[in-house]
């Protein structure tokens, strides 16, 4: 091989690494948006879930009333936390 020939092989092997980094950030890109939708979907599912089986009336127990308070008012990944100063 020849210094052209070996020139010529590294442009090219540099040429596919630059289209493989692209396609890896676009597939990288598309995986996040799956799973932000995914771990939406859950969110909307579980806190349905919650208010279909909360059964809270005069007997329920303090124990259970702030449980199902604290859920419903959790830290999650889509919420923004809003600070009072």
């Amino acid at each position: 091989m020849d210094t052209k020939e070996i020139a010529r092989l590294i442009a090219n092997a540099q040429g596919q690494l630059e289209k493989l980094d692209a396609e890896r950030e676009k597939v990288s890109a598309e995986l996040e948006e799956l799973r932000h939708k995914q771990n939406s979907e859950f969110q909307v599912r579980e806190s349905t879930s919650l208010f279909l089986y909360a059964s809270i009336n005069k007997d329920t127990s303090s124990a259970e009333k702030i449980a199902l308070y604290r859920s419903l008012f959790k830290q999650n990944p889509g919420r923004k936390v809003i600070q009072f100063l």
